[in-house]
């Protein structure tokens, strides 16, 4: 498996989306620290009490333990965006921040041109921009918007 190849020699800490069906053998091979994030699970950090659209994202970073982080984002309510949102606040909470630094920086990310990108038009639909640029990613953006 070569993306845990690209991590095992050079990382200490590793965040793992449990429930990529190559998680199992990510962390039988990995020989640092794993926290776990999910979406489908509470083991671990978890995403809770999600509110979700095209232009925000607001859920709440739980542990099994109970709630630990408000999360709001200014990027479209899409599950891939949770786990990366989820991923990069428990790598910058490995590498020392605060949780004020951790929810003050969080709130500063803002959707990346091109990447379901809301389009205001004067129309009674949506555009949506995305450089979905394979047949797979053209499906998955497709499902979402659906």
């Amino acid at each position: 498996m070569l993306k845990a190849k690209l991590f095992n020699d050079r990382c200490h800490h590793a965040v793992i989306n449990i429930d990529d069906d190559a998680s199992d053998a990510m962390i039988a091979n990995y020989k640092g620290e794993v926290t776990n994030v999910s979406l489908k699970q509470n083991d671990g950090y978890h995403a809770c009490d999600i509110e979700k659209s095209l232009e925000e994202l607001k859920y709440t970073l739980c542990t099994k333990d109970g709630k630990y982080l408000d999360v709001k984002l200014g990027v479209p309510g899409l599950p891939f965006n949770i786990y990366n949102s989820m991923t990069a606040i428990l790598l910058a909470k490995a590498a020392g921040l605060t949780d004020d630094e951790l929810s003050k920086g969080i709130a500063n990310i803002k959707n990346i041109d091109g990447r379901m990108e809301v389009v205001n038009i004067k129309a009674d639909f949506k555009a949506i921009v995305d450089y979905a640029h394979t047949p797979d990613s053209m499906q998955r953006v497709l499902e979402k918007c659906t």
